[in-house]
């Protein structure tokens, strides 16, 4: 489905969403909905038409995207995310009557390039069609995979943009086609989104959700899929990656609202036993698992393929 083609009046109607501010929330949506698909259709691009991934945007109140492998490989993403993420910034720092530089626009956008290359992880490693294997049960199974998912959302999301060129269409709807330093800027930015994504999912589950690590924990695996792309392209760039972080951990501690404080400071405190968790069992279940998720995924073999060739 193109973004154009997206029902926002029934999406709205659903939603109980006043005509006197349908015009703005549809211009927000619609230009998170674009970098979807435009990146969406860059990954498809590198399949050379061997496989596809589907693309869908969804109605409804559900904030979580999803993906499945079973009879083709499809990403259902929820307009309610779009609106939501943008009001959660809001409640949380006040709405802006200006951005010179769409800062925060950009930032949600990039949290939502998180959002996605999580979901096109899940499509690419095989993760959707193995519900248990190497002697494991399906929550440990599906606990590997989401935690496999995040570090290489990190990764694939900074990757997106670092391959582009100022002249591409993602830095135009990025507002960085006219910046100085666009990647130093996106750099910071996906540290920033990292924090402040995990930090929503937080406030929104109530610090719970079933076969997922913490939310804390989670914006370090994203953090950590970044700095290893980062490594391996321009390590120069760590330093931007850990001043977004930092500046989002310090916006956290200044929030004015009670309920937010509190909020924050259950998500920055963490916990320690489950953090040793991560580099103990469930790094060790993701090596057990990588072999038969890699023996699953047509897409894996696609990209194996090609890369092999240049």
């Amino acid at each position: 489905m193109k973004y154009e083609d997206f029902d926002y009046d029934a999406y709205f109607n659903e939603a109980c969403v006043g005509h006197e501010t349908r015009k703005d929330l549809q211009e927000k949506i619609q230009k998170q909905f674009r970098i979807i698909e435009t990146l969406t259709a860059r990954f498809n691009n590198a399949l050379k038409e061997e496989s596809h991934v589907e693309l869908i945007f969804v109605r409804g109140s559900s904030i979580s995207p999803q993906s499945s492998s079973n009879l083709g490989h499809i990403i259902r993403l929820p307009a309610q995310f779009v609106i939501e993420y943008y009001n959660f910034f809001d409640s949380c720092f006040g709405v802006q009557t200006h951005d010179s530089t769409n800062q925060r626009c950009r930032r949600v956008s990039v949290a939502l390039m998180h959002a996605l290359s999580h979901e096109l992880s899940h499509s690419s490693k095989g993760h959707n069609v193995v519900t248990s294997g190497a002697g494991l049960n399906e929550d440990q199974t599906s606990l590997a995979s989401e935690t496999d998912a995040d570090f290489s959302a990190g990764m694939m999301s900074f990757l997106f943009f670092y391959n582009s060129t100022q002249e591409d269409e993602l830095h135009e709807l990025l507002s960085l086609r006219n910046n100085a330093a666009p990647l130093l800027t996106f750099t910071k930015d996906s540290g920033y989104a990292a924090v402040m994504l995990a930090f929503f999912i937080h406030c929104r589950s109530k610090g719970e959700v079933a076969n997922y690590h913490s939310a804390n924990i989670r914006f370090n695996l994203i953090s950590a899929g970044i700095l290893f792309a980062i490594l391996n392209k321009d390590p120069s760039l760590a330093k931007f990656l850990t001043s977004g972080i930092e500046e989002a951990i310090q916006s956290l501690s200044n929030l004015e609202s009670a309920e937010h404080r509190a909020q924050a400071k259950d998500f920055l405190e963490g916990n320690r036993d489950e953090f040793s968790s991560v580099i103990t069992s469930t790094s060790v279940n993701v090596d057990k698992l990588r072999t038969t998720w890699e023996e699953s995924s047509d897409i894996f073999k696609i990209a194996t393929k090609y890369m092999g060739k240049q």
